[in-house]
């Protein structure tokens, strides 16, 4: 994540995968990922806790 932090890097246009992202760091990660402009595609174990990810980045967006 020190990434997100670097003012040269941008992840505008990109397209990021995000292991584990239904919760946790991956989810804070997503979130981050996604308010800077990224395309966020998250994987996760369970399909409602995935679900319930995905509205949550959807409301920072």
């Amino acid at each position: 994540m020190w990434m997100l932090r670097t003012p040269k890097w941008d992840p505008r246009g990109l397209h990021c995968l995000v292991t584990g992202g239904s919760a946790g760091t991956g989810l804070a990660l997503a979130i981050l990922l996604a308010k800077k402009g990224a395309s966020v595609s998250i994987v996760a174990r369970n399909e409602e806790r995935l679900k319930d990810a995905l509205q949550k980045i959807e409301c920072f967006l």
